[in-house]
């Protein structure tokens, strides 16, 4: 029998904390705490929370999970106008809905093309091979869409096995 399981690390966007709130946050939120208690996994458990809770006011969360370097506002707006023609399409099938469906994803694909091609020209203009090797791989994961992410471990049979 396999059984399998995965950790995805949370996602806190550590470079745009407000460390200094956190700090005062979590000061004041630990004070509350009933230290004399005989009873240590409440007082773990509610040290973890008033930590978690200054986290969650001054940490963001919510990137994006897969980072797209050419990613914008644009090309957003054109995705979404493409989903909801899908969403017409299988609404009310006609021929002038698909006709419309596949202008929009015409013009969509097209766009995003465009947008890769001059994210990758820009990127790479910046890069010195000498300095910014691993990053300049980085770059070409993200733009192939490959996940740089761990891999999910899987226990089968006892023996930790990391998948790809």
């Amino acid at each position: 029998m396999k059984r399998s399981l995965t950790y995805t690390p949370p996602q806190w966007n550590y470079k745009k904390a407000n460390w200094s709130k956190f700090a005062s946050r979590s000061d004041i939120l630990i004070t509350r705490i009933n230290i004399n208690t005989r009873q240590i996994d409440k007082a773990n458990k509610a040290l973890t929370k008033a930590i978690l809770s200054a986290a969650h006011e001054c940490i963001p969360r919510g990137s994006r999970r897969n980072y797209i370097p050419y990613w914008s506002e644009e090309l957003q707006a054109l995705h979404e106008k493409v989903t909801e023609a899908r969403d017409n399409v299988e609404k009310e099938p006609s021929v002038d809905n698909n006709i419309h469906l596949k202008a929009k994803t015409d013009r969509f694909r097209r766009e995003s093309n465009t947008a890769v091609r001059n994210s990758w020209h820009k990127k790479t203009a910046q890069l010195n091979l000498e300095k910014d090797g691993q990053k300049l791989w980085r770059l070409v994961r993200s733009l192939n869409g490959e996940s740089n992410r761990h891999s999910p471990i899987a226990l089968e049979e006892e023996i930790l096995k990391i998948e790809s």
